[in-house]
């Protein structure tokens, strides 16, 4: 992955510093798995502030779509790419939105949910393959939304049909509610 000069101004520098999680997004190899745990660790920070998982996970995946499409237009133009491989801003509010589709967090859910969330983003079966194909910053966050509610709502739903068979969580967290 080729890594974009570092910009003169403040303005740029922060622009790349937020499209790259903190530079998450310069990682050798999987920098949108990076990115999805930096969306992970903010769900949790927020937690830990006392916030209820869930809609934190929410807020947060709405705020970082409302930073990451027009940024991610104006990234794609400045560097001359489409989606450029070191944006992980998307990743964290897929990541953000997958674990607000899914069933109460805990350590199984949260891995199951990343492990999917991963699958969907790097495999892209329709229509997350479509929802790449619009045009700046929509395209870049839309598919890993789109991926993010759909594996956050497949292991709701694995959670509770596991629930319903008698199953139970065995331990991994996460009532089907």
């Amino acid at each position: 992955m080729t890594r974009p000069p570092w910009p003169r101004g403040w303005g740029s520098r922060l622009r790349l510093l937020a499209a790259t999680c903190g530079g998450l997004g310069f990682a050798p190899i999987a920098p949108g798995l990076f990115g999805s745990l930096a969306g992970l660790a903010l769900v949790a920070g927020l937690a830990a502030l006392g916030a209820p998982p869930r809609l934190a996970a929410g807020a947060l995946a709405a705020a970082l779509t409302l930073l990451a499409v027009p940024l991610g237009s104006r990234l794609a133009r400045d560097y001359n790419s489409p989606d450029p491989p070191w944006f992980v801003l998307d990743e964290a509010a897929g990541m953000a939105l997958a674990l607000s589709c899914g069933p109460e967090l805990g350590p199984g859910v949260v891995v199951a949910v990343l492990i999917l969330f991963r699958a969907l983003d790097v495999v892209k079966p329709p229509p997350i393959a479509q929802a790449e194909r619009l045009p700046g910053g929509a395209g870049i966050t839309a598919d890993d939304l789109i991926a993010g509610a759909a594996a956050g709502l497949a292991v709701r739903g694995a959670f509770a049909g596991a629930a319903l068979l008698g199953l139970g969580g065995g331990g991994l967290g996460g009532a089907s509610r």
